[in-house]
């Protein structure tokens, strides 16, 4: 019985050696690349995968349908080059999942990419609407349920789970807002020029040097311009509005009225009446769009608009002075738009009463004189970033943050002043007239 034992235990012993010597199995570890190499001859092909992974410190599995055998050698080839060549020639597939090699047949791997799956989200800062706008763009095979409120159940594949919850989270972050402050001032032109005073030329800041190079005069900008044409009664403030816009959202400010006309066509022989408003008086149209912490991109179009003389049609003509462009500001700072300019016709009549008022000879007794007066609209916009509340704990925290470390240098600074100073101290200290005279004998 005995004999047999050991007869088992040596073959066993054989077959282990028998299958060490079979298999040769070198790994070396590039810089880039693990190069492997590996002499397999007639084994089954689940058996090679698992030496193929083993030998490059890989984890894998082999489902029930990887069946076969083979004969491979490879020497020095990249492990996924081995493992690329291994699979296609018997119709497999593999895929990696949380640093484990997954390994089926090609038809259960594409029918586990297929698998659909299921899920809520609710968002905190961005609405249903928009999230689900923005995961459609992004996925192909996706179905979306909006709860509104309560936020979207989405049924996509599930490879696709991970990347969509990444997008979701960077899309639900709190949307910028910010403060738009106007200022609308009227200058008349007229009255500048009776000053003697070029109107074109207030905004230029002009430094004025005499003889020696220092300076003798210096023109002001548009702060102190406009200060100074408030005080002369040569300006207006018209409008003084601010509003609140989302980020990359349009905003609109209308000062003035909406004017209904009548409009009328014809459809079937019947006149068909519709009512249309103009907006008449100011109209500001903003794009504002945040590009980083401290700039903005403003795309803005002010519009000035007035009801002028009724047309033969019965519509009123709209005199319109407009203006659009777009500009990057920093945040806090103030954009100036100039040129709507404007020119009236004003008829003044000067008469003497009762007299004027006479038959044939009343003209005698009355003069009229026409005026032309030009005025010019200037619109200042300032763009201001609001922050978060997020933001601004963050803000606080990084603010005391650098507040202690300035404190712990200003008292390393006034240690070491305070150090210096009692050095300075034992160094040069008030001697006695009586150590002053033994010192120099």
């Amino acid at each position: 019985m005995k004999s047999k034992v050991q007869k088992v235990f040596q073959i066993s012993i054989i077959l282990v050696i028998i299958l060490l010597v079979s298999a040769f199995v070198k790994a070396e570890k590039g810089s880039e690349n693990n190069l492997i190499s590996i002499n397999l001859r007639d084994v089954e092909l689940e058996t090679a995968l698992i030496m193929l992974a083993n030998t490059a410190d890989k984890n894998l599995i082999c489902d029930s349908s990887v069946k076969g055998k083979i004969t491979v050698i490879f020497n020095d080839i990249p492990f996924e080059n081995a493992l690329n060549l291994i699979t296609d020639s018997f119709n497999l597939d593999y895929s990696y999942q949380k640093q484990i090699i997954y390994i089926s047949t090609r038809e259960k791997m594409a029918a586990r990419n297929q698998k659909f799956v299921s899920k809520s989200y609710k968002f905190n800062n961005l609405s249903s609407e928009l999230a689900a706008e923005i995961l459609r763009n992004n996925f192909e095979e996706i179905k979306i349920i909006n709860l509104n409120s309560e936020g979207l159940i989405i049924n996509c594949k599930e490879k696709n789970l991970k990347e969509l919850e990444k997008i979701i989270s960077q899309i639900d972050q709190p949307q910028k807002q910010i403060m738009i402050k106007a200022r609308i001032e009227e200058i008349s032109r007229t009255k500048i020029k009776e000053l003697g005073i070029n109107p074109n030329q207030l905004a230029e800041l002009k430094i004025i040097k005499n003889d020696s190079g220092n300076i003798e005069k210096l023109k002001p900008g548009w702060p102190e311009t406009l200060k100074a044409l408030n005080e002369k009664g040569l300006s207006n403030i018209l409008a003084n509005p601010s509003l609140m816009t989302l980020d990359r959202k349009k905003a609109k400010l209308v000062i003035g009225d909406q004017i209904p006309v009548k409009l009328e066509r014809i459809e079937s022989d019947k006149t068909v009446s519709t009512i249309s408003y103009i907006e008449a008086g100011i109209v500001l149209e903003f794009l504002p769009k945040i590009i980083n912490q401290n700039q903005i991109l403003l795309e803005i179009k002010p519009s000035v608009n007035s009801i002028g003389q009724i047309l033969a049609d019965g519509l009123p003509a709209v005199n319109s002075r407009s203006a659009e462009t777009t500009v990057i500001l920093e945040d806090g700072e103030t954009l100036a738009i100039g040129g709507l300019i404007k020119k009236d016709e004003l008829k003044t009549v000067k008469e003497i009463p009762i007299l004027a008022d006479l038959p044939l000879l009343g003209s005698l007794f009355s003069a009229a004189k026409n005026t032309d007066i030009e005025t010019e609209l200037i619109i200042f916009i300032t763009p201001e970033i609001i922050e978060s509340e997020v933001r601004m704990v963050q803000n606080k925290i990084t603010e005391s943050n650098n507040n202690e470390i300035n404190k712990k240098i200003n008292s390393q600074k006034e240690e070491i002043k305070g150090e210096k100073q009692n050095k300075n101290n034992r160094e040069f200290k008030t001697l006695t007239e009586e150590e002053l005279k033994e010192i120099i004998n």
